[in-house]
This record gives structure tokens, sequence and C-alpha cells, in this order.
């Protein structure tokens, strides 16, 4: 039975304050699977803003849900005109990947443990935040997988084969029409001598076919395996630049003073990784970039915007069928030694990964101690 979703009679009852106004919607949910097909039966019934008469506009916030039982389910959706709730505008709830005794799975998009992932993106910054996740550029020297590869030759040599098979396949028929006729006949010594004749033709085929499908094959051996290495030059693993993500995000603050020793704490920390987690994000994911300041003597303050890079932890990250690299955090640098193997399938000297380094060059802090959020 697919599951229904009615709006009970006390919904949008509107509740107005001095600094704030709200006015829930509320639901029931019939033969829902689950909770999350009752939530998002919800967010889809409610739009994402609501402006009842004389309080402008209300954002969607959080959605919460009520389990009655027997896939009945009350949800209360929440509009406010202080906040939006992310999840709701984007359409989807969050997954988090969690250990059995669940608390976070390292790396793969996962928030720190502590951090509700369905929480408003504010990070206790109100909204003086501001972030892209817009792609840059890497440049790497080893892909996930080598999906084809092929010779100079090869083209004419796996059309020789077709053709040398649709012969086969041709003299095939052939043979099978001419026994089926000398069958019906068996007096008549012409089809009999056909069959004969036929049979050669077919044998002689099958040859040629084995024969063309074998140097096919070959010629495709000849490819030689660089273990999943990027253009393999004479001078090397050259690498090619690909698109990649590189998200950023800033946040801005006003103070009424800035002193000598904060100014030279920020400068000594620009640059540099949290040592632990922060704001949801585990130890290393975050690179403090610095801070562009400027003092301005309408509101005689200071203006601070803090720059921060975000990069994932990445768990068993595969370099070859032979090597898999089982921790990369955030903004450690990963590097691949090639050395010299000899294909003997391919009879020729290729590079391969040798071994995989992890390296820390970036230093780290407390970012809630130093920066003080």
């Amino acid at each position: 039975m697919a599951a229904t979703i009615h709006e009970l009679h006390d919904s949008r009852n509107l509740s107005i304050g001095r600094d704030s106004a709200s006015a829930p919607w509320r639901f029931l949910v019939t033969g829902a699977a689950d909770e999350e097909e009752a939530w998002a039966l919800a967010n889809a019934a409610a739009p994402a803003t609501y402006s009842p008469a004389g309080t402008g506009t209300l954002l969607k916030d959080k959605i919460d849900t009520d389990n009655q039982g027997a896939g009945n389910y009350y949800v209360t959706v929440n509009y406010s005109s202080g906040k939006a709730d992310d999840n709701a505008s984007a359409g989807s709830s969050p997954t988090q990947t969690t250990n059995p005794d669940g608390t976070s799975v390292e790396g793969e998009g996962n928030v720190a443990p502590g951090t509700d992932p369905n929480q408003e993106l504010t990070m206790g910054f109100g909204r003086d935040m501001s972030f892209s996740t817009g792609g840059g550029t890497q440049h790497i020297t080893q892909a996930f997988s080598t999906e084809y590869s092929v010779t100079a030759d090869q083209k004419r040599l796996d059309q020789a084969a077709d053709d040398a098979q649709a012969t086969f396949d041709a003299a095939n028929a052939a043979w099978a029409a001419a026994v089926f006729a000398a069958a019906a006949d068996p007096e008549n010594s012409e089809l009999a001598e056909a069959v004969t004749v036929a049979l050669a033709a077919k044998d002689a085929a099958e040859t040629a076919y084995e024969s063309a499908e074998g140097a096919a094959l070959a010629e495709a051996n000849k490819v030689p395996d660089y273990g999943n290495a990027i253009n393999v030059g004479p001078n090397g693993v050259e690498g090619v630049e690909i698109h990649a993500p590189d998200p950023k995000f800033q946040v801005s603050f006003k103070v009424p003073s800035l002193t000598v020793g904060r100014f030279t704490k920020l400068c000594f920390h620009s640059c540099k990784m949290n040592a632990v987690a922060w704001q949801g994000f585990f130890p290393r994911e975050i690179l403090f970039l610095g801070t562009d300041g400027s003092y301005t003597d309408a509101d005689k303050k200071w203006s601070l915007t803090y720059q921060f890079a975000y990069s994932p932890t990445l768990k068993n990250l595969p370099i070859n069928d032979q090597i898999t690299v089982p921790l990369k955090r955030g903004w450690d640098y990963l590097w691949v030694l090639y050395e010299h193997k000899d294909d003997k399938v391919a009879d020729s000297l290729v590079m391969r990964p040798k071994c995989v380094y992890v390296m820390r060059v970036y230093s780290e802090f407390d970012f809630l101690e130093t920066l003080g959020f």
C-alpha cells in the first residue's frame, strides 16, 4: 500500500515574537515503509518558504518525525524567520557511515564525532560565512584503472580476425548444408563429393580464423602494463592535469580592536591545518589559509575574514592492483615511487609503482584554542 500524507487541522499555527516568527506545518503520514519515507513525503509537501500575512517570508527549518507505529508518523515541518534548514532546501537527508560503536567513520565525507550532520550550516558563525565547492585542478600520475589499451596494428588485426570468423561461419554453414543434402540422397556420389570439398573448405577457414585470432590476441599482449601509471615516456611518468574538488570557505567577524599579539598569532598560524577535530571536520582536513583584515573609521571596527580550504580524508585508496593506501588524512601529501620492471608478456621494460609515501607537509594547531572559534 502506498504511503499517504494528510495535513492536520492544527497545522500552520502562527507564533509571532518580538524578534522572530514561526509557523509549523503538521502532517500525518500513514502506510510509510520507514521514517525516511515519512520525512521525504513531508519535505516534498512543504514548500521551501511560507509567507503568512503580516510576517514576511518564513524559511523551512528542521523536520521532526514522531513514529506512532504500524507505518504511521506525525511529521512537523518547522518554519521560522531565523534560518533555513539546508537539508530541507536540498530535498534530501544526509547519511553517515558509522563504526560498530556508532562513531563516525573517518573520511568518506563524514562529519567528525560530536557534530550532528543535520544541523544548520552556521558552524557557530551566524550568517557571516560564505563558501565555494567549485573545482580546481590536480596533477595526478596514477589512474584508478586502465579501461582500454591498443597498439597501432590492433585495429587491422582485429578486423582480420572478424573477417576470418565470418568466412569460417559461412564455410561451416555450407558444409552443414552439404551434409544435409547428402543425407537426403545417399546414393548421389556428387553430393558425397560436395561434402568432402565443403569439409576441406571449413577446416581451412577454421585454421585461418584461429591464426587470425591468435595474431590479434598476441598483438593485444604487446601493450606494456604500466600499472595504471599515466603518460609514461622516456623521461618517466609525466601524469596529467585533471579537474578536482577545491572546496574553500571563509568566515567574517567585526571586532572593536585588534592587538599586535593577535595579529602576530594570525600571521604565524597561516597555512597550517587543524590538529584535532574542528567544527565537524576530522584532523588535518582543514587548512587555515590566513586572514584578511581591514579597519574602517565609519564604524570604528576591524573586519576580519578567515580563509579555509578543505581536503577530505581518504581510506583504502587503490594505487594499482598491488598497492592500496589504508589512510591519507586531508592535507597530507601522497606520492608514488616508480621502478623499472621487465614486462615479460609484452617483452618490454616498463615503469610501475614500487611503493607509496604519505607525508605530513603542513604544521598543525588547535583551531579552537588559537582562533577562538
